[in-house]
């Protein structure tokens, strides 16, 4: 399921972190995949020269949609419904980590090091 998103939101769905993992087996390879939760429509914008001199291009957001479960309001939601709805996420080396309860960091006391 997903519901469009806002365009002057859509950039909190780029590089968050969150990822939901895909994998396949064929013919005894195995392979995974991370994908994120939310889906972006990017046209490509012609700059040849930052692509052939850089191999980097440069897509522009023109609609952009995400899972109300997990963003809603132009916002990542911190209570998800359902223990599973929390967000994966990709530290390093095949190592994840899922998200806890959200706390406020205002009202944490403060702490010696």
């Amino acid at each position: 399921m997903r519901e469009p998103v806002e365009l002057a939101k859509s950039c909190r769905l780029l590089n968050h972190g969150p990822t939901v993992l895909v994998s396949s087996a064929h013919a005894g390879q195995r392979n995974v995949m991370a994908a994120a939760w939310s889906m972006l429509e990017c046209p490509v914008l012609g700059e040849p020269h930052i692509q052939q001199q850089y191999d980097l291009f440069i897509g522009e957001v023109v609609a952009a949609w995400a899972d109300p479960r997990l963003f809603a309001d132009g916002h990542w939601r911190d209570d998800p419904v359902e223990p599973g709805d929390r967000t994966l996420h990709y530290i390093a080396g095949g190592r994840f980590f899922s998200t806890g309860e959200p706390f406020d960091a205002t009202a944490t006391p403060a702490r010696t090091i």
